[in-house]
């Protein structure tokens, strides 16, 4: 670190402050009442949260008191999460969870916490290259102890952090105004959806075209040629074999191409499996509510392909149905609601089989009609989306606005400094002889004097 103001002084974390590991808690022991253990799993945004928490017995606060919480520790992630940062601001005693750190300030009539708070926040790049292990990266105490740390006189440490909640209130405000804008865009989505298939966003039209085909209520069964479930052979990455379309690979009414798996077959075994062009595929069963029924067209690059499982395919026919129609009417809210609640189950997998796809009942015109549904929901939709990529774009803003402004700040550029502050070398120095850790300090960077 250079170029600090002449009061500044460089430390490491590990002058001024400790991180305590947690304690590996007796899995068996976990309870759904008592005294909340927080994991990694319970840092929450800037707070720790308690969903999905479990507990333990009270009598662990006596046996294992060193691992106590009380409202304002700060804890960090340093597990998978590296880096994570929350403040415990809970009103009741929690126990801390082993890969949990806990940052403890060695004085805090010297060194402000919230100072120390929105740093860590700034290092998660530097943590995250600082992690270790193959497949969940973990970091130590002493990584985290041995960054680097931009140590202010302590009157200036309250000044920039007083200025800091100021500036970056607005920036929270900002984006909650900013989080409504998701919901906006798919409620109007619904509502375009909802109008085509009622008949009103093409009312215009039938009224300028003579000798349309009248409206149709049908079920699903009678407008599609085959429906099919997948294979359930074992797949792999390997692309010279067969590729094998899974869950991970239906978008919101497209492919995705990014986590493809292959198997090799027998030409009998993909008779009447691969895929054409304009092919609808729909997961049919899964944990999560919200992606049962989620469906994506075959595209022409998709051709040849096979499909998993837990995926069903749909074959319009397309002297009936276009396949973009099909597609629209199945995210549209009526079909999307019946298809919840057909899937809906209490036993962790929710799940809909072919019988009642082809049971759901449609609203289709004829195919000119139809033509000009999707041409007008699609262009509806690109208007929508470009709302959308503002409100990305906005959001992209905010990050870096705030990332600007916790670098000035911990460069010294944020508010000015005062030449009657006690320099922060003589707070470093105070901190170190109170813990009886002797400092040798050179000019902007200071380091623990040694035997």
């Amino acid at each position: 670190m250079s170029d600090l103001p002449a009061s500044w002084i460089s430390v490491q974390f590990g002058d001024v402050l400790r991180i305590r590991n947690g304690f590996a808690f007796p899995s068996k022991e976990f309870k759904s009442e008592g005294v909340p253990i927080v994991r990694q799993s319970n840092l929450d945004g800037d707070k720790v949260s308690l969903e999905k928490c479990v507990y333990i017995n009270p009598s662990y606060l006596k046996t294992h008191s060193s691992f106590t919480l009380g409202k304002g520790d700060m804890l960090i992630g340093m597990s998978g999460s590296i880096g994570k940062l929350c403040r415990y601001d809970l009103n009741i005693i929690g126990l801390q969870n082993q890969r949990t750190g806990k940052v403890e300030i060695k004085n805090g009539d010297d060194l402000d916490s919230g100072y120390v708070f929105n740093y860590l926040k700034n290092c998660p790049k530097l943590l995250i290259e600082k992690g270790k292990g193959i497949g969940v990266a973990n970091i130590s105490a002493s990584d985290i102890e041995s960054l680097l740390f931009p140590l202010p006189p302590h009157n200036e440490q309250r000044r920039i952090v007083a200025k800091l909640d100021s500036l970056l209130a607005h920036s929270r405000r900002t984006r909650e105004e900013l989080e409504h804008i998701p919901k906006l865009v798919k409620r109007y989505k619904q509502a375009v959806l909802a109008a085509a298939f009622r008949g009103d966003l093409t009312a215009d039209w039938r009224d300028s075209n003579l000798e349309i085909e009248s409206w149709e209520r049908i079920s699903l069964g009678s407008v599609i040629e085959n429906i099919r479930y997948g294979t359930s052979k074992k797949c792999d990455y390997l692309p010279v074999l067969t590729p094998v379309l899974r869950i991970p690979n239906i978008g919101d009414g497209y492919i995705v191409h990014n986590d493809i798996k292959y198997a090799e077959f027998e030409p009998k075994e993909t008779e009447g499996l691969r895929l054409q062009q304009g092919d609808i595929l729909i997961i049919r069963s899964n944990g999560s509510l919200d992606l049962v029924g989620k469906a994506a067209i075959v595209s022409e690059r998709e051709e040849g392909f096979l499909y998993a499982g837990y995926l069903i395919r749909l074959r319009p026919n397309h002297e009936i149905i276009l396949s973009e129609c099909l597609y629209y009417h199945l995210i549209e809210p009526r079909i999307r609601a019946e298809i919840e609640l057909l899937a809906k189950s209490t036993s962790g997998v929710n799940n809909i089989n072919s019988q009642e796809l082809q049971s759901l009942s449609l609203h289709i015109p004829g195919l000119r009609e139809q033509k000009e549904i999707v041409r007008r929901v699609e262009k509806m939709f690109k208007s929508i989306e470009s709302i959308e990529e503002q409100y990305q774009q906005a959001r992209q803003l905010c990050d870096r606005l705030e990332q600007a402004t916790l670098a000035k700040a911990f460069r010294g550029e944020l508010v000015p400094q005062d030449p009657n502050d006690e320099p922060a070398s003589v707070l470093l120095e105070r901190i170190c002889a109170e813990k009886q850790q002797p400092v040798v300090s050179t000019g902007k960077k200071s380091r623990r004097k040694t035997a």
